[in-house]
């Protein structure tokens, strides 16, 4: 199959179960649709190359690819689901183990899911191997979002004691601010 038929069949929309004949044609013609914002097709080519992958690295890619795709269609469930299945795939590295971790904790809280994304990191601040700091911003979140304002708190105070530059620390100092709005906000609705 030429790449582009495979790229016009993703722009008419014509594209069908099984398609594609290897897992790069696949994982190719979703990176097109993606880059076309067509998620739709992105996502279908996705899930067809994840199939079609013999090696983990590969299909860690592929279901990255189908969560990311998913989460810029707004389709925040199918993002959970396609994010929670990379977690559980065998040979994940640190790097890819960290991101799916992100995305998964992130994409719960754009469904309102806060317990379960706070369970997520709080066990993913534990890895010594993740790079704390954007964990940590997102942990803020998830209190903020369940009003827990004094673990919020603690959590900047960590954030600000691990700061590597200026620039993180302008953000925990921003962010604090945010969460003090909100406290007052909250108190104000009581």
């Amino acid at each position: 199959m030429k790449r582009f038929f495979t790229t016009a069949a993703l722009i008419a929309g014509v594209m069908s179960a099984m398609a594609f004949e290897t897992y790069d044609e696949a994982f190719l013609a979703g990176k097109d649709a993606a880059a076309k914002k067509n998620y739709r097709a992105a996502v279908s080519a996705y899930n067809e190359a994840f199939e079609k992958a013999a090696a983990n690295p590969r299909k860690i890619a592929a279901k990255q690819a189908e969560g990311a795709a998913y989460f810029l269609m707004r389709k925040f469930p199918e993002s959970v689901a396609a994010y929670k299945a990379v977690l559980v795939l065998p040979g994940l590295t640190d790097g890819e183990l960290e991101q799916a971790t992100y995305m998964y904790a992130h994409t719960l809280q754009m469904v309102k899911q806060y317990p379960e994304s706070e369970k997520v990191l709080s066990e993913a601040v534990k890895n010594d191997k993740f790079k704390k700091f954007e964990l940590y911003d997102i942990y803020v979140n998830c209190m903020v979002m369940q009003i827990k304002f004094d673990e919020a708190g603690k959590l900047l105070d960590v954030m600000e004691k691990t700061a590597k530059n200026p620039n993180e620390l302008k953000r925990v100092k921003a962010k604090r601010e945010n969460v003090k709005k909100r406290q007052e906000q909250q108190a104000k609705t009581k």
